[in-house]
């Protein structure tokens, strides 16, 4: 990590995925000189922990980002898009965790008038598209693809409320050119960084939300060869979403730019 020591500010301080941020910068001993915390109106002066000290959470306003060296968005896409041009403009290198700038398109959200507490499970996050997807199955899909680098990576998805405090679930199946093993998937999984295998399901062994939260790895199980398709696996995933994929990919892209030395003197 470069010694110096940057002035940070987290827009959507007070979500879940800015308090982890929070965690997160403090459990990896990220160099910060200042941290300023940004919300709406209705938490401003709220006190949060960092530290060891409460500070304050002052307004998120286009002239809060004055003095910043990094700012870390969690506030959603369209506070992203209404703030984080006001950050880089101050100086700022912006970090940003919202769907804001994926290109995707702007498709309000529609909740069902239900009460999570009554249903064990809703097949339905987001709106659905004239395809029979929803938005959150489609932003899977595409995200699969960018981050493969694969444009026509054919990928079906079907995404699930489930009562569950925190970790998401995925039930994976991929299929390959060539016959991978169920050990030789095991192998190659457990050397990849940021995953576990936890896979023994004779005693009970497997990937559950209660075990994972609080993570920072994804924990992958059940892993089997798929004897419907040719050359195919099946396996089951579980993460901490507020962590990896949210504040704590923030934060590792942070460290990056600090040891790089992008981050404007």
């Amino acid at each position: 990590m470069s010694a110096r020591s940057f002035n940070v500010a987290v827009a959507g301080a007070t979500g879940a995925v800015g308090e982890v941020m929070l965690q997160i910068l403090e459990e990896r001993k990220f160099p910060v000189k200042n941290i300023r915390l940004l919300a709406s109106e209705r938490s401003v002066g709220k006190r949060l922990k960092f530290k060891g000290e409460q500070v304050p959470v002052e307004l998120l306003q286009k002239s809060a980002f004055k003095g910043i060296d990094i700012a870390l968005f969690s506030a959603g896409a369209s506070r992203s898009k209404e703030f984080a041009a006001a950050a880089w403009e101050s100086g700022a290198v912006v970090v940003d965790n919202s769907s804001a700038f994926r290109m995707e398109p702007d498709i309000p959200l529609v909740v069902p008038e239900i009460n999570p507490h009554a249903v064990a499970h809703i097949p339905h996050i987001d709106a659905f598209l004239e395809n029979g997807y929803t938005k959150e199955e489609m932003k899977m899909t595409n995200e699969g693809r960018k981050i493969m680098e694969i444009p026509d990576l054919r990928v079906t998805c079907t995404t699930v409320r489930v009562p569950v405090l925190t970790a998401h679930s995925i039930s994976v199946n991929v299929q390959f050119e060539k016959k991978v093993t169920r050990e030789k998937a095991r192998e190659l999984i457990a050397a990849f960084p940021g995953c576990q295998v936890l896979d023994d399901p004779g005693s009970n062994v497997y990937p559950m939300p209660l075990f994972c939260a609080g993570k920072d790895d994804c924990y992958v199980g059940r892993i089997r060869e798929d004897d419907s398709a040719e050359n195919a696996l099946n396996f089951w995933v579980c993460g901490d979403q507020l962590r990896k994929g949210a504040a704590l990919n923030a934060i590792q892209i942070a460290e990056l730019l600090a040891k790089s030395h992008l981050v404007p003197a």
